[in-house]
């Protein structure tokens, strides 16, 4: 499922290795069990921080406006107009 996401979604493909990490860990909490009683694999609390940032991400992905809201400044060219070296710092 991951690598099927990871082709259309953007935030699963940045994450894609983790994810496939967490579905490992996730089997081997589930299905590598020799005892109800034993655990054999227990998530660290990052671990479990980083799997919600990602569903965050996922649920609620960063939209490219505002984020990569500029102002836009327009020169005119000619004698009466914005000198070259203004254009030269505004652009800086």
């Amino acid at each position: 499922m991951v690598k099927e996401s990871s082709k259309k979604n953007a935030v699963v493909k940045r994450y894609e290795n983790d994810l496939r990490e967490f579905a490992d860990l996730r089997n081997a909490i589930v299905h590598n069990s020799t005892n109800p009683a034993f655990t054999i694999a227990e998530p660290h609390d990052s671990t479990v921080e980083k799997i919600k940032m990602i569903e965050e991400e996922i649920i609620h992905p960063r939209k490219v406006f505002p984020t990569f809201q500029k102002e836009v400044v327009i020169f005119q060219a000619g004698p009466s107009h914005a000198s070259l070296p203004k254009v030269a710092a505004l652009m800086h």
